[in-house]
């Protein structure tokens, strides 16, 4: 409940802090590190697309494959997966994220469940130029490339998108896995009025709700620019889930898969 509160309230007291104003990469830092340990505990109510991405991972039979989690934090997303099925189907693992406290929470998880051998956690900004260089795969040798719940809150979206893609295998062998928070649900184009009023001015409260917490709730156009010619959809899914403590507040939440051409 404790971290629960801190991070409904964060908007509100962040703008007392010293680091006010920094970078991206400190700004996360004065998010994560008070909620660090019970980060994953207040998140199972929040986050309700993350399990089904990563329960939509194509998995290739003969293994051997390559995994990369953008944003994967505290590598709660690998406990979605037996680890029986982690080692018969990856080779390697790596998770990149620009929070220190974040990813001391994924070294303890790995050294736990003993995957410390088959995962790589990277410290760094998925956006910067020299990502590439920092001890991530080689491009286009990826099978799949997941972000849960961070590309909203990457400033240079378009950037953490086209990374993701050099990454990942080309020809239909690589994936891209996005979930997250969506400004639009499915087909609102069909709705009348006044619905489609009502969701309009819904869509805005949702999105500046969201927007003090440096979360930014995605919009199709984004992913119609960056992925719509450069892809073939694989599955798209949107619903509602609703943030602990404000039940008023039902965003949509998602998950869109793609492979490369």
């Amino acid at each position: 409940v404790a971290t629960g509160v801190k991070i409904v309230t964060f908007p509100a007291w962040k703008h007392l802090s010293s680091v006010r104003g920094k970078d991206h990469a400190a700004q996360m830092e004065l998010f994560y590190k008070c909620q660090k340990d019970a980060y994953d505990a207040f998140r199972e109510t929040l986050l309700h697309a993350r399990p089904r991405l990563i329960e939509y991972i194509p998995l290739r039979a003969e293994g051997d494959m390559v995994w990369v989690d953008i944003g994967g934090g505290t590598a709660r997303n690998l406990e979605y997966m037996p680890v029986e099925t982690i080692r018969a189907h990856f080779k390697r693992i790596y998770i990149v994220d620009i929070s220190t406290s974040l990813l001391s929470i994924a070294k303890e998880r790995l050294s736990k469940f003993g995957l410390d051998d088959l995962v790589t956690l990277i410290e760094y900004d998925v956006t910067a130029d020299d990502v590439f260089a920092q001890g991530l795969p080689e491009v286009g040798t990826a099978d799949v490339v997941t972000m849960s719940y961070s590309l909203s809150m990457i400033p240079d979206k378009p950037k953490a998108i086209q990374h993701a893609l050099k990454l990942c295998k080309p020809n239909g062998e690589g994936f891209l896995g996005i979930a997250d928070f969506w400004m639009r649900g499915a087909f609102e184009e069909e709705l009348g009025f006044p619905w489609k009023n009502l969701r309009e001015a819904e869509a805005v409260v949702h999105r500046e709700w969201f927007n003090q917490d440096g979360v930014h709730l995605l919009p199709d156009e984004l992913v119609e620019t960056e992925l719509g010619s450069k892809t073939n959809l694989v599955w798209d899914e949107r619903f509602r889930g609703g943030v602990p403590f404000i039940p008023v507040l039902q965003p949509y939440h998602g998950v869109h898969i793609v492979s490369t051409m």
